[in-house]
């Protein structure tokens, strides 16, 4: 651990002091360097070509910046873009409008942008596992996350998988900012601007991938439920409240109208997993549980991460990756 606690205050431990300097500099930068050259260079020639997916994303992103409106003449969409027909996610096009604005458009623009998203989720897996765990664990986190090879072939293609872990990680960091009880014990007083930022994020990043929009609400309340009586302390201090309510202020705003077009156009919403389903249309839920953990082991597998991926074309390493 980084730090340890005397009573309530927490003080640096000779791990810290050891990190402290030009190391706690150099190790991280270092780190940066190596996430960089996987993903800047030669961003048009690798992966070769440009996937449907890519296309559609860079060209939804040009109408908007030119139009305001995306391809298929939907003003400023905000719940989903229909793309091919499969309503997609919007988030992804709205952070590749300032790269599109600066750059043109361009299969190296859009690229830049997954490519410039790939290195700011490493400094961010940095910067939350140093948080939690101390340095150590910071710099392994990043130097993973640099070099693992679904992350490097995500942050070079324009798609929206790219920020997924960007996603997960900006609410996180924005909640240990706010000194609220991530974990057992924050380092100070919770801060109610930071907690609704957080609260914010949070939502706003749930308007994302699929993936994320799944994966990040049970992973925040998860991480709450293990750490509830710290919460509960935190909620009867002064300071604590006005926090907790900035942060529920914030999810509502953003989250809540999220959820409220899931309930009421589920079937839009979920379109294009419907498209994609592992299961068919008429299987009962004890086949579509059992054909999913059927597929799910492949996905940790030599062949999986490393040789031929899914066996889709744009996504496996000999043509696409």
């Amino acid at each position: 651990m980084a730090v340890e606690t005397k009573g309530d205050r927490w003080t640096s431990s000779p791990v810290s002091d050891r990190w402290s300097g030009r190391g706690a500099t150099a190790a991280p930068l270092a780190i940066l360097l190596v996430a960089a050259a996987l993903r800047l260079p030669l961003l048009a020639a690798a992966p070769p070509g440009l996937n449907q997916d890519e296309a559609i994303n860079a060209w939804d992103a040009y109408c908007l910046l030119k139009t305001g409106a995306d391809s298929n003449g939907a003003a400023w969409p905000l719940f989903y873009t229909r793309g091919f027909g499969s309503n997609r996610s919007a988030l992804f096009l709205y952070m590749l409008l300032p790269f599109e604005a600066l750059g043109g458009l361009s299969v190296t623009t859009a690229r830049l942008a997954a490519a410039i998203y790939g290195v700011a989720a490493v400094l961010l897996m940095y910067a939350v596992g140093k948080r939690l765990f101390g340095p150590a664990c910071g710099l392994l986190a990043a130097l993973l996350l640099a070099i693992v090879p679904w992350h490097v072939q995500l942050s070079r293609n324009a798609n929206e998988p790219t920020i997924c872990v960007l996603l997960v990680l900006l609410p996180l960091a924005a909640l240990l900012q706010a000194q609220l009880p991530f974990r057992d014990e924050p380092d100070g007083p919770p801060r109610a601007v930071w907690a609704g930022a957080a609260g914010v994020l949070a939502g706003v990043c749930c308007y994302g991938y699929a993936a994320a929009r799944l994966f990040l609400p049970l992973f925040l309340t998860a991480a709450v439920l293990v750490t509830w009586r710290a919460w509960w302390r935190c909620l009867r201090t002064p300071a604590g409240a006005r926090a907790l309510a900035a942060l529920a202020l914030g999810v509502a705003a953003t989250f809540g109208p999220l959820l409220l077009q899931h309930a009421a156009h589920a079937d839009e919403m979920i379109l294009r997993g419907q498209q994609i389903w592992v299961w068919s249309a008429g299987d009962p839920p004890i086949v579509r549980a059992a054909k999913v953990i059927a597929r799910y082991p492949a996905h940790f597998g030599p062949d999986f991460l490393f040789s031929r991926g899914d066996h889709y074309v744009i996504q496996a390493p000999p043509e696409g990756g």
